[in-house]
């Protein structure tokens, strides 16, 4: 009972801090990555569905104040080391001067360029792997605002936790879809804001019709809930969580939020990821 009576204290303070904090009017740092693919060998045009543009939902430079750039190109795994580090380096470049071109930045701007060599290809063909053959820009501004977060720790303040809506696989991998990271980089500056708060990740999946955990495709181990929740437990700590806030598990398809599934919508609520405020 004493256990209890203090985790619900702390529970309290954090909430009322959270609170607290959410009234007042801040300035905070915001970091957001926007990624752009190429063709194979290409490096100075992007793939054809994609445009290098931004908007007035995802991006802070029409808001804030940038304060650093940087773009990493990258190449998949055909072709050999050196002309792969080569290879990503003009991708880095061809998108920098895109960024000046459209009005980002001016050319006084300094963008760091990285050039990051290959990746692994986790397809297996001559193709290689197209998600491999990328830039990405990862912007830091500064944004001055009352507003952003206050709904998940709204969630959070009801329930305990809060689903990452939005946040989304490839099926049956456990790899981020592309449009998963602009919410999942909100709950990043979240869990920046608040230092205190201690989150377990946990994985849930849809879609099987016996009781248990998922294949992943890309590992062949059935613990593909788990693997979810651990890749983004992956990315917040490269992101600079620190490890000791978080941890994650899997929940296979026991705890459903529809049942049975009879719909595609269904299908999707049940396969989600939720953050559990642990401490």
């Amino acid at each position: 009972m004493k256990n209890f009576k203090k985790f619900f204290l702390r529970r309290m303070i954090s909430l009322i801090t959270l609170l607290t904090a959410l009234q007042a009017k801040s300035q905070y740092v915001h970091e957001i990555t926007h990624r752009f693919y190429f063709d194979t060998d290409i490096s100075n045009r992007l793939r054809d569905d994609i445009e290098l543009q931004f908007t007035d939902e995802d991006d802070g430079w029409l808001n804030g104040q940038i304060t650093h750039i940087k773009v990493l190109g990258y190449a998949d795994c055909r072709g050999d080391v050196n002309y792969n580090q080569t290879l990503s380096l003009a991708r880095a470049k061809f998108v920098s001067a895109g960024l000046v071109k459209l009005g980002v930045v001016d050319e006084n701007f300094p963008i760091e360029i990285v050039g990051a060599g290959e990746l692994p290809c986790l397809l297996v063909g001559k193709q290689g792997d197209p998600e491999n053959r990328r830039v990405e820009v990862v912007m830091t501004y500064v944004v001055e605002s009352n507003e952003g977060m206050a709904e998940i720790p709204a969630e959070i303040v009801e329930t305990g936790k809060v689903e990452l809506v939005d946040v989304n696989f490839h099926p049956g991998r456990h790899i981020l879809l592309d449009e998963s990271y602009v919410p999942l980089d909100r709950f990043y500056e979240f869990l920046k804001s608040h230092p205190a708060f201690k989150i377990e990740l946990q994985g849930h999946i849809c879609c099987q019709p016996f009781p248990g955990d998922g294949m992943d495709n890309d590992t062949g181990i059935e613990n593909l809930s788990e693997a979810r929740a651990k890749a983004i437990y992956d990315y917040l700590i490269q992101r600079g969580i620190d490890a000791s806030r978080l941890r994650y598990k899997g929940m296979g398809n026991y705890f459903p939020k529809i049942n049975p599934e009879l719909s595609e919508s269904d299908r999707i609520a049940n396969r989600r990821v939720e953050a559990v405020l642990w401490e």
